[in-house]
């Protein structure tokens, strides 16, 4: 007969462990008490999760260990952590794993750019964006600031949802996917890693899954020739052909979604780190995650502003040689101009906007504290600019965005066909009907929440508002709201789903 045992117990009360702010807090203490000083190397520790409602859930055993590369060098350090069985951490709608991330975002002052472009990739459509939980973090007994739970970038549901492929290969093995793949300027598979140089502009692949301890060569050449024959394709003499070109080998959806996104949030590195991946029987490429974009919306000062200049110009990274080179065909302009031009016609600007300001309200009172540790007025990473205020740094924000927008609406519309045009063969796929889903208050319980036939589609954020149009709650769709704490009045929520907004009103 066998035991399981369980990684984490849950309290009500417990007065050690406590939020400092409105949002959860993670307490972390390594077994030795001593610092994390490592990115390759594990230690132990124990963990305790103190949510909203201030349940306190404890982790028996666990990992942590260093992150990033350029923001490994500062003073508040990125880590992952490394559960010993595959955990919900983050509750329905997430991934079930062992392996998750506290970024710091100690390089963007207001500490939402990457939590700001997982909203914007979801409002686009692309099929996976980084989770974005915004917490407290005490590390060996001391604060270390505001962080961001996010998931790592892996194959699973949730996260990169292709075929998994067979742990052992034999001869009938399928194995044309999936695969994750990663155009990596930081070239890691040069120190150990998987992966190669692409023949044409020697881009550097990094194979991310089947991961390095379990590829093997015939998958390694399956991916590595898949790969290639996209870049020959695409400078080839036909690549501006219908089937002779790269586009049979791209999801256009995936592509235009991917793209935008990356010109939207002006992110300089966005085609200097670029996940893509291709699932089992099928010939294309489908584009994203997004990660990583603490110095996108104009925050480094390597290039200025950027608000009027297209990533495509003056992007990092070989990659942008495939975009530039795509530029060249009327096919993919037609494709991200008709796309741009339907998220404007969505109110793209506003949706942004309203994000910003969902996302300022959220971290009131933790940025304060964050700032109180860290200053908020010192260069940390490549800024841009300078302020002594957070709401200086959230105005320049607000400014890149409205004027970026405004800019890329200014160098798409000459492309943007006429209504009696012919379409583009493949410029989009047909889109999905809205998810069946509904919204309900339950009385007694006092809490919010969403129902759907299936709950993996309720990944979408929603906003509580009181009478007064203050924003006093942001919870995902998945995970419901207590209203326990507030006052009884008129309330509204809002949300937008597949480009659309929605909006109730009830009395509490």
């Amino acid at each position: 007969m066998g035991f399981i045992v369980a990684l984490s117990t849950y309290a009500q009360v417990d007065e050690t462990h406590v939020r400092l702010t409105n949002l959860p807090h993670v307490y972390i203490n390594t077994f030795t008490g001593n610092s994390i000083t490592s990115k390759t190397n594990y230690v132990l520790a124990r963990m305790w999760y103190v949510d909203e409602q201030d349940s306190v859930a404890f982790y028996d055993s666990l990992e942590i260990r260093g992150r990033g590369n350029s923001t490994w060098g500062l003073a508040k350090k990125p880590y992952k952590i490394k559960f010993q069985e595959k955990e919900k951490f983050l509750g329905k709608g997430y991934a079930k794993a062992k392996k998750w991330t506290l970024l710091a975002n100690h390089g963007d002052k207001t500490l939402i750019r990457n939590a700001l472009t997982r909203q914007l990739g979801e409002w686009l459509g692309l099929k996976f964006n980084p989770a974005a939980k915004f917490i407290d973090l005490t590390l060996n007994n001391e604060y270390v600031g505001n962080y961001q739970i996010s998931d790592q970038i892996d194959v699973r549901p949730h996260r990169v949802n292709v075929t998994e492929q067979d742990d052992v290969i034999t001869e009938e093995s399928n194995i044309t996917g999936g695969y994750l793949l990663e155009a990596d300027g930081f070239k890691d598979f040069q120190n150990g890693k998987t992966g190669f140089y692409t023949p044409v502009k020697a881009v550097p692949i990094r194979i991310h899954y089947p991961e390095d301890d379990n590829i093997i060569s015939a998958q390694y050449k399956q991916i590595r020739n898949y790969t290639y024959d996209l870049e020959q394709r695409l400078f080839g003499k036909d690549f501006k052909d219908a089937t002779e070109g790269y586009r049979p080998l791209v999801d256009s959806v995936s592509l235009a979604n991917w793209y935008l996104a990356t010109e939207i949030s002006g992110n300089i590195d966005g085609f200097f780190s670029t996940f893509f991946y291709k699932d089992r029987d099928d010939d294309r490429f489908f584009w994203g995650p997004l990660w990583d974009y603490d110095i996108a919306y104009g925050n480094d000062s390597r290039k200025g502003s950027t608000s009027r200049q297209l990533m495509r110009d003056v992007g990092y990274g070989i990659l942008r040689d495939w975009i530039v080179r795509m530029w060249e065909d009327p096919w993919f302009t037609t494709l991200i101009a008709r796309r741009f031009n339907k998220a404007v016609n969505n109110n793209l600007e506003n949706y942004m906007q309203e994000q910003i300001d969902s996302l300022v309200s959220l971290l009131s009172e933790s940025q304060q504290l964050n700032y109180k540790r860290w200053g908020i007025d010192q260069r940390t990473l490549r800024e841009r600019v300078l302020h002594s205020t957070y709401n200086e740094y959230i105005n320049d924000l607000r400014d890149y965005v409205t004027k970026h927008i405004a800019y890329i609406n200014e160098v798409l519309s000459p492309y943007v066909p006429d209504e009696s045009d012919e379409p583009v063969d493949a410029i989009e796929s047909p889109q999905p009907a809205e998810t069946d889903y509904a919204l309900a208050y339950n009385l007694s319980g006092d809490y919010l929440h969403f129902g759907a036939e299936d709950p993996a589609a309720l990944t979408f954020m929603a906003h509580l508002y009181d009478g007064a149009g203050r924003l006093v709650r942001t919870f995902r769709a998945s995970e419901g709201c207590s209203l326990q704490r507030l006052p009884r009045g008129l309330y509204t929520v809002s949300w937008t789903i597949q480009g659309r907004q929605r909006s109730v009103k009830f009395i509490k």
